[in-house]
């Protein structure tokens, strides 16, 4: 059951973050293999992983946060939505491209669909990556040479879903805190849907491990 794997893979959280950067090099051009990889000369391996436990219905999150597009929810400014260079809602090799405040500077990314995957009851799983590598930093000291994410949100019961991010990066020391970003979107839908009358359950969270 896919729901228990999910669950043993947040407690084995950490000792994954001990065996992190070995293995092949990381795809310069964004491939996502979306396992350790071993960064570029000057950068450095970062990984992230953000889990809850959100007292609302799969169907009703997959409602509001499965669109590629909708960056919203999470905190981001959307620039691109749709045209003939990017693609339509959740198809794989879709881009979109946001600003991000960073402690080097707001950057501009672009990130690939690699893989969407739903079921009937609401749980999805989207893969996406860095497109427009290396994203160089604003005080021209360093990048973000890459970064491969998972979000995957389960139905684990009718008033229940678990949600999980992981993140891999090449980073060149520590711009971005993945985990506040991913804690901040959690609460922030959480919230939304409490309005609406969606959260039914209980809810457990926003937690994280990451390297830095």
């Amino acid at each position: 059951m896919r729901f228990l794997t999910l669950l043993n893979g947040l407690g084995l959280a950490a000792s994954t973050v001990a065996q992190i950067s070995t293995g092949q090099a990381c795809p310069a051009d964004s491939v996502s293999r979306f396992e350790a990889c071993v960064c570029p000369y000057g950068t450095e391996f970062q990984y992230s992983t953000t889990w809850a436990i959100l007292g609302v219905n799969a169907k009703d999150f997959s409602k509001y946060t499965s669109s590629f597009y909708n960056l919203a929810w999470i905190g981001a400014t959307n620039l691109t939505r749709n045209g003939i260079d990017h693609g339509p809602d959740k198809k794989v090799g879709t881009t979109r491209t946001f600003n991000q405040p960073t402690s080097v500077g707001t950057l501009t990314f672009t990130e690939k669909l690699d893989s969407f995957q739903t079921l009937p009851d609401g749980s999805y799983v989207m893969r996406f990556s860095l497109f427009n590598v290396p994203v160089e930093y604003k005080t021209g000291k360093g990048s973000f040479g890459g970064y491969w994410v998972t979000l995957d949100a389960e139905y684990a019961g009718k008033g229940e879903t678990v949600v999980k991010w992981d993140v891999y990066a090449c980073l060149t020391d520590t711009p971005f805190n993945f985990a506040k970003l991913h804690i901040d979107a959690l609460n922030g839908i959480l919230k939304v849907l409490d309005r609406a009358g969606l959260v039914k359950g209980n809810s457990t969270g926003p937690y994280y491990v990451q390297t830095f």
